[in-house]
């Protein structure tokens, strides 16, 4: 008599895999504060693949009624164009920015996945981004300042 064994393999999703995130989410224009508030951000479907989900800075402006729009090059990053009606305009040099516990962000924004407790800002301005100076400057002394894009 033979014997048949057979093996049941069965996928196990581990249990973050469909859990949200709360982050502190702020998106600022110059013109005043689009949404400032704690959002809890769902999964939600990768851009060029509907059927695998993500917890994205892109699914945070998505979730937060911004009625985002975006620009992908032809690539696989997607850069945010508008959002709550606010735009960038490169004859100006105004772009959107975005930020996670004030470190600069350093990869399109359906590429960062967020964590939860997360500070999120989100800002259309005119670059350089940031200007620090290394001490608070007097008259006739030489000061240095750091500009950061």
């Amino acid at each position: 008599m033979k014997k048949i064994i057979f093996i049941l393999l069965v996928a196990i999703t581990p249990s973050f895999a469909f859990a949200s995130v709360s982050v502190n989410f702020d998106v600022e224009t110059s013109g005043g504060t689009l949404y400032n508030n704690t959002l809890s951000v769902a999964p939600c479907a990768v851009t060029n693949d509907p059927a695998t989900t993500t917890i994205s800075a892109k699914c945070a402006l998505e979730q937060a009624g911004l009625n985002p729009q975006w620009s992908n090059f032809g690539g696989d990053d997607w850069f945010l164009t508008t959002a709550g009606g606010a735009s960038q305009d490169f004859g100006n040099n105004i772009y959107w920015g975005w930020w996670s516990d004030l470190s600069y962000g350093n990869v399109a924004l359906n590429k960062h996945e967020l964590h939860d407790g997360e500070k999120l800002l989100v800002a259309l301005g005119v670059m350089p981004l940031r200007i620090t100076v290394s001490s608070n400057p007097t008259v006739g002394a030489t000061t240095t300042a750091t500009v950061e894009e």
